[in-house]
């Protein structure tokens, strides 16, 4: 694993107009975005879980919330989504993080994926 992460380029990827384009991005930087999803994916896989979480321990409209939130809303969108307030939204997130026990939205949603509370 340190050889994989000795080859990942330290140096921050810069980007001009032109090279917003998808499939120029993944032309050029196909394999360090291949690397970083590995990476993600191992520290992920490597998280701690507190002895609380288990399966289905969300509701079902924190459960709607986190995969909407995974999937790139946010929370006026979601909010649209399921016809509820953004407060709603937000307490419904924030329920699921104390449940899963994590501290950032983002930790959430990837606790809540890797013990199959949501799906992609």
């Amino acid at each position: 694993m340190k050889n994989l992460i000795a080859t990942a380029n330290p140096q921050p990827v810069r980007f001009n107009e032109s090279e917003y384009r998808l499939d120029d991005l993944i032309g050029r930087h196909g394999k360090d975005i291949h690397l970083a999803s590995v990476l993600a994916y191992e520290r992920l896989a490597a998280m701690p879980f507190e002895e609380k979480v288990h399966p289905k321990l969300l509701s079902n409209r924190e459960r709607e919330c986190l995969t909407w939130l995974c999937a790139g809303l946010r929370v006026v969108a979601i909010a649209e989504k399921l016809s509820i307030s953004n407060s709603a939204v937000n307490l419904y997130i924030n329920n699921a993080k104390n449940k899963l026990g994590a501290k950032t939205r983002e930790q959430a949603v990837a606790r809540a994926l890797i013990s199959s509370e949501i799906t992609l």
